[in-house]
């Protein structure tokens, strides 16, 4: 019995199926060993196979020269043997693995592919239009996805080879794949595809959108300790190349001392670098400055110029701000109500909370509708109710105003 156990190992090694305490009494060796060694992508120059295994057999898709097909195939004299096609039309193939390269023969066509691996799925990954986030926590992979600028969640799994997960917009639900293979990493949504690259090498290498990517990891711990400093730092590095959305970042750094010390007319200097290059972010920060004051005097006129700036690019904050403003501001000549019920009824389709509300409220009121600024004014109470209580008795007044059919204007400061 040792004799023919020792014989069996020895023909298991020489044909490439043996993995220590691999085998089992009733179990196909081949199987056990071909589920990791056939089992994921691997791509070539003309040829990339994605397999699964499914009952004891393998299937999949296979990608030939510049075409689809599905593929599948199970164990046959230690090499994974079947066929790919469409429709009627069938081809066999055979292949062998020894769990990093596999070669696919098909009648006089013979190949090698190499294993696409995934590589550590943690910070983020990017490129122009897309962001993938990684936070995975409850020992699940998701994060946050941002596709032209707008953040969806998303929840993941890794299945032969490849991510598959899905995020939501509203109601509905899409699905995604990010695939490893030779043209990078390929994020995958409907017909949408993008090479995404991994933010840490593509900053060190000097890439400034990376660059601000990782200011964001370190300054909201995604994939790292967070770091204020270094966040900072990163933020500054594309900033000085010219990215107007770390210029913002760097600029909110400064305003608030975060990982620097504050230093308002820096915030401001850096504000206006990004606005003036057309984000949106960093207009309505100037205006918020403005507003307040902060690095530069108070100008209520000069603040709804950059508010509608970046409300004109669809931020609803700037939207919001600058609605407020104009309804409310004591200077009868900066005031419009009816630009203002304009502006607040955008920043509302965006979001309805309480200071969407409360400045639709005051809009309505400076344009003399009382009915309808009465009835947005009890809205926003309800949504203060469930947010900031401590923004109910300012609300209360404002409500009794518009009941008495007064609006309401700032005498010092604002809301």
């Amino acid at each position: 019995m040792k004799c023919f156990k020792t014989k069996f190992t020895a023909f298991l090694l020489a044909a490439g199926l043996w993995l220590p305490g691999a085998v089992r009494a009733g179990t196909n060796p081949f199987e056990q060993v071909a589920a990791d060694a056939y089992t994921g992508r691997f791509a070539g120059p003309e040829v990339t196979i994605c397999l699964r295994p499914e009952a004891g057999k393998w299937s999949g898709t296979i990608h030939l020269k510049g075409q689809n097909f599905t593929i599948q195939g199970e164990n046959q004299d230690g090499k994974l043997a079947g066929t790919y096609g469409a429709g009627d039309q069938n081809w066999a193939f055979t292949a062998t693995s020894d769990g990093d390269n596999l070669t696919f023969t098909s009648g006089t066509f013979t190949t090698k592919l190499q294993r696409q691996k995934l590589p550590k799925l943690e910070g983020i990954f990017a490129s122009k239009n897309v962001i993938l986030k990684f936070k995975n926590q409850d020992r699940g992979i998701n994060g946050i996805i941002t596709l032209n600028g707008k953040d969806f969640r998303f929840t993941a799994t890794k299945s032969a080879g490849d991510l598959n997960g899905e995020f939501k917009a509203g109601e509905d639900s899409f699905k995604f794949t990010l695939v490893s293979d030779p043209a990078g990493l390929t994020f995958q949504t409907g017909n949408f595809t993008e090479v995404v690259t991994d933010s840490r090498a593509a900053a060190e290498s000097g890439e400034a959108w990376a660059q601000s990517d990782i200011g964001a990891c370190y300054e909201c711990a995604i994939g790292v300790e967070k770091n204020l400093a270094e966040a900072a730092k990163w933020y500054r590095k594309a900033a000085d190349q010219g990215d107007a959305q770390a210029q913002s970042h760097l600029g909110h750094c400064y305003e608030n001392g975060i990982g620097v010390e504050k230093d308002a007319a820096e915030a401001i200097k850096w504000y206006r670098k990004a606005a003036e290059q057309g984000n949106d972010s960093a207009q309505s920060c100037i205006g918020y400055c403005y507003e307040k004051g902060i690095g530069v005097e108070k100008d209520a006129a000069e603040a709804v110029k950059w508010y509608r700036k970046a409300a004109e690019q669809g931020d609803a904050d700037g939207q919001n701000h600058a609605a407020w403003i104009l309804a409310t501001c004591p200077n009868s000549n900066t005031r419009d109500g009816k630009k203002a019920v304009e502006l607040a009824t955008k920043a509302c389709v965006a979001k309805q909370d309480f200071n969407a509300l409360d400045t639709l409220a005051a809009a309505f009121a400076e344009g003399g509708d009382f009915e309808q600024a009465i009835a947005s004014e009890k809205r926003a109470l309800e949504a203060a109710k469930s947010t900031d209580a401590n923004d109910l008795p300012a609300a209360r007044e404002r409500l009794a105003l518009y009941e008495a059919h007064k609006p309401y204007h700032e005498t010092s400061g604002t809301r």
